[in-house]
C-alpha cells in the first residue's frame, strides 16, 4: 500500500511538473512580439544593408562592406510593397548583380560608395524673430504645408520647429509695408518627411588610385506613364553598365578622349563626372552601355 501510494504521488508530481513547464513555454512564447515572415525578411534586408553605412553618416554606403549574396537573398524574399518602401537598392537582376559583385571585388583599387539623398540641415529659430512674427500683420503663414493664422503661433515655441523659410511677397512702397510669406516645419513633420521616409539613391561614386573620383547621378530605370503610354527613362542595362564601366575605366586616360570625344547615342550611354577632392578640374562626359 505504501509503495502504491508513493508511486501515485510520483506520477502526480511528474504530471503537474509537465503542466507547469507547458504553461511557462506558452506564456514566454506569447510574451515575445510576433513577427510575420514578411516583416522578418524586411528587417533582415535593412539590417544587412545597414552594415555598409559609414559611422556618423547614415546616407553614405560603402560597397566593400556589404555581404552581397546574403543581401540579394534577403531582397528576393521581400514582397513587392516592401521592395518599394524600404531603402533603395534595386541591383539584383542577374546581369546587374554580376557586375556589382565584380565591382566590389575590384576594391581597394576602386573604392565604390553609394550616396543617398540626405535631409536639409535644421535651422535654429531665434526667439526674437519668432516673437516679431506674432506681432506682424503683413505675413501669410503655413505650418507643415497647411495655411494657418498668425495667432496660431501662440500654440508653439521656437524649439518646436526644425526649418523655416521667409519670402518677400510684396515690396515696401509709399504708405505700404512689405508683405512676407513664412513657412514653418515642425520637428515631427521634418522627421516624417526626411528621416522616416524611404532613402533614395542620389549618386554612385568610385575613387581610383590617382585620387580622381567618378560620379554618376543615379536615376532608376523605371517607366513613366502618361496618357496610357509607357516610356523608358534610362537606357537598357543601365545599372549593369554603371558598375561595369566604374570597374574597367581609368579616369586619367578618359580625359584624353575629350580631344576627340565620341558622340554616343543617348539611349545607349550615361553621363559621368570626373573630379578630384579639391574640385580644381571637373570633367563631364558620356560612357557607353554594355
Amino acid at each position: 500500500m505504501g509503495k502504491s501510494s508513493s508511486s501515485l504521488k510520483t506520477n502526480l508530481l511528474k504530471t503537474f511538473s509537465m503542466l507547469i513547464a507547458g504553461f511557462l513555454m506558452v506564456f514566454l512564447s506569447s510574451s515575445q512580439p510576433f513577427e510575420s515572415p514578411q516583416f522578418q525578411s524586411a528587417n533582415n534586408f535593412e539590417h544587412l544593408l545597414s552594415q555598409g553605412f559609414n559611422q556618423g553618416n547614415p546616407f553614405e554606403l560603402d560597397l566593400n562592406k556589404l555581404d552581397l549574396p546574403a543581401l540579394r537573398n534577403a531582397y528576393l524574399a521581400l514582397d513587392e510593397n516592401e521592395k518599394y518602401t524600404g531603402t533603395e537598392f534595386p541591383f539584383f537582376d542577374a546581369l546587374t548583380f554580376e557586375k556589382l559583385v565584380e565591382l566590389q571585388q575590384a576594391y581597394p583599387e576602386v573604392k565604390t560608395s553609394i550616396h543617398y539623398k540626405s535631409p536639409p540641415e535644421k535651422l535654429g529659430l531665434k526667439s526674437e524673430v519668432f516673437e516679431q512674427w506674432k506681432k506682424t500683420k503683413h505675413i501669410t503663414l503655413t505650418i507643415d504645408d497647411i495655411e494657418k493664422e498668425t495667432s496660431d503661433l501662440n500654440n508653439y515655441q521656437p524649439d518646436d520647429f526644425a526649418m523655416f523659410l521667409v519670402r518677400e511677397t510684396e515690396k515696401n512702397g509709399f504708405l505700404k509695408k512689405a508683405s512676407y510669406s513664412v513657412s514653418l516645419m515642425t520637428n515631427e513633420y521634418y522627421f516624417g518627411k526626411y528621416l522616416k521616409s524611404r532613402k533614395k539613391i542620389e549618386l554612385i561614386q568610385a575613387v581610383y588610385p590617382s585620387a580622381e573620383k567618378v560620379v554618376v547621378a543615379y536615376g532608376q530605370k523605371h517607366v513613366e506613364t502618361a496618357d496610357g503610354k509607357t516610356t523608358k527613362i534610362s537606357p537598357e542595362n543601365y545599372e549593369a553598365s554603371i558598375f561595369h564601366q566604374l570597374r574597367v575605366i581609368d579616369p586619367t586616360q578618359l580625359k584624353w578622349e575629350l580631344i576627340k570625344p565620341i558622340k554616343y547615342d543617348n539611349s545607349k550611354s550615361f553621363s559621368i563626372i570626373i573630379t578630384r577632392d579639391d574640385r580644381s578640374v571637373i570633367t563631364f562626359m558620356k560612357l557607353p552601355t554594355i
